[in-house]
């Protein structure tokens, strides 16, 4: 009977110990976790994005992420173990031994993107100059062998736009016009010639990842030409906006059928050069945008849509417009 008794004494405190061990250990897992999600109020410096916008509510923390973004989380605070909710994936549990920590909840934000494209970079530098006045994504095209080409994309690149070649093609409008304009594709032209005078252009600008057409009405309405044109296009894996300087271009259509990236020019921004007109056509663009999600808006290389531009940026922004560049909205 003795035994018995000892036997119960040693195994009740055998017990009482593994509890007191167990709470113990919970309770330092739990200030260490609280000690984590004191900060997390901090937590914008530890994450590589940090356009990331935040909401923290106890060990949940709600992040913004655009829809076509891949979030990507790097923490300094704490070594966790990273999960996803088995209930729902846009959850990340984070681990602190077996406890969680904080959580994130993606929450995904439908973004209305507008690429803004200012065609016939090269004429000069000072329009480049004024252009890098906006602290935003923009986008140039340039026309090669003009005076000023190369110097001018390589000042708009170094500071941060996207510049892509403005490939001169030939007009429907004035052989005047075509004949003075240097290094021309034209649709009497061979494969061979055509793909020699792409290649010297986009050389002449320091190569580029996509391109689109400086004039280009008669050459664009030619399937057969546009064909051979983007299927040296796609082995060089660029992409192409439809400039869409008139209604029969089968551009666009044409390289979505060989499976290149490509968009094309909802709207001129410029057609008048006068600073009130231009506001109007952005304002035009903006709803536009609203309306379909994305929009790739053309404007040109001068003082006057710069400084139009300039005072739109921040009504742009006020409609939730989100300017891009053309990478973010060709399909």
């Amino acid at each position: 009977m003795k035994n018995m008794k000892k036997f119960i004494i040693v195994l009740a405190i055998i017990i009482l110990g593994i509890f007191v061990y167990y709470e113990y250990n919970n309770y330092i897992s739990n200030e260490k976790s609280n000690e984590i999600v004191s900060d997390i109020k901090n937590i914008k410096n530890e994450i590589i994005n940090s356009n990331y916008k935040f909401e923290l509510k106890d060990k949940s923390v709600t992040v913004f992420i655009e829809e076509d973004e891949i979030p990507e989380f790097r923490f300094d605070l704490k070594v966790l173990k990273e999960k996803r909710d088995a209930k729902n994936k846009n959850i990340i549990n984070f681990f602190n031994g077996d406890i969680i920590a904080f959580k994130i909840k993606i929450n995904w934000i439908k973004v209305n993107k507008l690429a803004i494209l200012i065609d016939d970079v090269g004429e000069n530098l000072s329009t480049a100059y004024k252009f890098s006045n906006i602290k935003e994504k923009l986008n140039f095209a340039t026309i090669p062998f003009l005076r000023d080409s190369k110097k001018a994309t390589s000042y708009l690149r170094k500071n941060g736009y996207n510049v892509i070649l403005h490939m001169p093609m030939e007009s429907l409008g004035s052989e005047y016009l075509n004949k003075r304009t240097k290094d021309l594709i034209r649709t009497t032209m061979t494969k061979k010639e055509i793909i020699n005078r792409f290649e010297k252009g986009l050389e002449n600008i320091g190569g580029a990842k996509g391109f689109n057409n400086h004039m280009g009405s008669k050459f664009t309405s030619n399937k057969e030409k546009m064909e051979e044109l983007l299927e040296y296009v796609k082995e060089k894996n660029m992409y192409y906006i439809d400039s869409r300087t008139t209604s029969k271009s089968v551009g666009y259509k044409t390289a979505k059928e060989l499976n290149i990236k490509t968009y094309y020019c909802s709207i001129f921004l410029d057609n008048e050069k006068n600073v009130e007109y231009i506001e109007k056509r952005i304002k035009l663009a903006v709803e536009k945008t609203k309306k379909y999600g994305k929009l790739v808006a053309i404007g040109h290389y001068n003082k006057i849509t710069e400084e139009a531009l300039e005072n739109m940026i921040p009504y742009i922004k006020e409609n939730g417009i989100k300017l891009v560049f053309l990478n973010e909205v060709i399909e």
